[in-house]
């Protein structure tokens, strides 16, 4: 698993998320994006990443939900996908993710972030 960070728009605060990476990566990889629940932290998804993505060889980007875990100091509103929008803007930066090749997943309230994302 890798950590990364990256800075969001306004360049003051910094968002954290997980990069999980298969083991048997060979180059970029196809990823995931999952946008989860308003009760949940990004490390709950750890497992559903070992048991089904790392072994078909996708690589799962994970981040908190505003206002909870990491991004704590980030308030829910109106525009729920401002913080996943700002990590896709991203993804080009980052060398282990194939950015051409996206899915997202969202989960419950997360599902609403994953619309606004398509």
């Amino acid at each position: 698993m890798v950590r990364n960070s990256c800075k969001i728009a306004d360049g003051k605060k910094e968002m954290i998320g997980f990069l999980h990476l298969p083991d048997t990566s060979q180059g970029p990889c196809p990823t995931i994006l999952i946008c989860g629940t308003l009760d949940s932290l990004q490390l709950d998804y750890y497992r559903f990443f070992n048991n089904y993505l790392a072994p078909q060889g996708f690589a799962m980007l994970t981040l908190d939900m505003p206002s909870i875990g990491y991004s704590i100091k980030y308030k829910l509103s109106q525009d729920t996908s401002a913080l996943h929008q700002q990590v896709l803007n991203q993804l080009a930066n980052i060398p282990w993710i194939d950015h051409t090749r996206i899915g997202v997943i969202g989960l419950c309230f997360g599902a609403n972030i994953a619309l606004r994302l398509a």
